[in-house]
């Protein structure tokens, strides 16, 4: 259809975009997101930290808090950048494991640190931090 593919992918944001009473927070490009500058709004900073080019559309928007695309026996919504999403009790116990009620952020990356720590391997790369537990 020779269409612009750029010019696509803003139009369809656009209109995702005016979306907002049917729970729409935000809407990106994937080349709004990969942009050097970024950064934005909580949402934006969030969604960019779990982004993965590979594995993501070309249009991307986080539902507004308390919303889902659909309902039923299967549906989530995992992924999105809203605290019911984020917050992921974790539990650790053993030798070396300091008790205590620990509430920091943390990503997958810090606790592959954490447990690399435990096991004396590298684990998680220069960007994660080792849990306060140990």
């Amino acid at each position: 259809m020779n269409l612009d593919g750029e010019r696509v992918k803003r139009t369809l944001r656009d209109v995702v975009g005016a979306m907002k009473d049917h729970g729409v927070a935000e809407v990106w490009t994937n080349t709004e997101m990969l942009a050097e500058d970024a950064r934005g709004s909580r949402e934006k900073t969030l969604m960019r930290a779990s982004y993965r080019s590979a594995r993501a559309g070309d249009v991307l928007t986080p539902l507004r808090p308390g919303w889902i695309w659909m309902w039923g026996s299967n549906s989530t919504t995992h992924g999105q950048p809203v605290d019911n999403n984020m917050r992921v009790p974790l539990i650790l116990w053993g030798t070396g494991v300091k008790r205590g009620l620990y509430e920091v952020d943390a990503s997958p990356l810090d606790l592959a640190r954490t447990l690399g720590n435990v096991f004396g391997v590298d684990a998680g790369g220069r960007a994660s931090r080792a849990l306060p537990c140990f």
